[in-house]
């Protein structure tokens, strides 16, 4: 990193939630500048990062060691779960209270924050970890729901390529968002990534989904950041369940 570049974060699942983590970590101690990013040092930064009560010492660390001023132009997440270390969500809840001290929430020095979302996922395992939108805060946040499940907005696929055309639109409205924040992507990208709201599903069941017992529908529109993207039907039924919230 050198003054004045822009940073761009981007993950999907687990890695969405890493991502966020990072910018919290660059938020809560800083980015350590390249001439003093020693093992040691990136370490030291771990263990301040991990801390729950901040103390003059982070203060010290951060002021000798890091860039002064750090802003992140965008955070770019796919349905962001708690899975952090672990390969699936689940087995979060046996280590969850070691890993509390990860910061995801959106941070003042993220500048755009635009999370996709999986609006027809149920598998309880794969609970999304939303964003809350600050009041008055300089980050601005976006949170847009997509017909499909987790696998079919973060392009987990395997081999089921018919739901390509559905996966690609989460894809495409992210790239247009990077876009927008300056990112700069090769001419004609468009016609890559061919889009179709009525494509077919990857599903829940498919594979190891059959695994996960438990399901419940996930709630929509507890946050003003959140709507609904225009390629979702408004007659889809899902939209009419109790559970949600619109």
């Amino acid at each position: 990193y050198r003054p004045g570049d822009r940073i761009f974060l981007f993950g999907y699942s687990r890695g969405a939630f890493a991502v966020r983590s990072l910018a919290g970590a660059i938020d809560k101690v800083g980015l350590l500048r390249a001439e003093h990013a020693t093992e040691r040092n990136v370490n030291l930064a771990y263990r301040h990062y991990r801390s729950i009560n901040p103390n003059g010492a982070m203060s010290e660390f951060r002021e000798a060691y890091c860039h002064e001023t750090v802003e992140i132009e965008m955070i770019g997440v796919w349905d962001t779960v708690k899975a952090l270390g672990w390969r699936l969500p689940i087995l979060w809840r046996f280590k969850e209270d070691s890993h509390a001290f990860h910061n995801h929430a959106l941070s003042p020095v993220v500048r755009h924050g635009y999370h996709a979302l999986a609006l027809d996922e149920t598998r309880a395992a794969f609970e999304p970890v939303m964003w809350h939108a600050p009041e008055g805060g300089k980050g601005r946040v976006e949170q847009v729901w997509f017909r499909g499940t987790h696998g079919d907005v973060g392009g987990h696929l395997g081999n089921f390529h018919e739901a390509r055309p559905l996966s690609n639109i989460p894809l495409v409205w992210m790239l247009e968002k990077a876009e927008a924040c300056g990112l700069a992507l090769p001419g004609e990208w468009h016609k890559r990534f061919a889009c179709d709201p009525e494509a077919p599903s990857v599903g829940r069941w498919r594979g190891w989904g059959k695994l996960f017992v438990i399901r419940r529908e996930r709630v929509v529109g507890a946050d003003p950041s959140e709507h609904l993207h225009p390629s979702v039907r408004h007659d889809d039924p899902h939209l009419t369940t109790p559970q949600r919230v619109v």
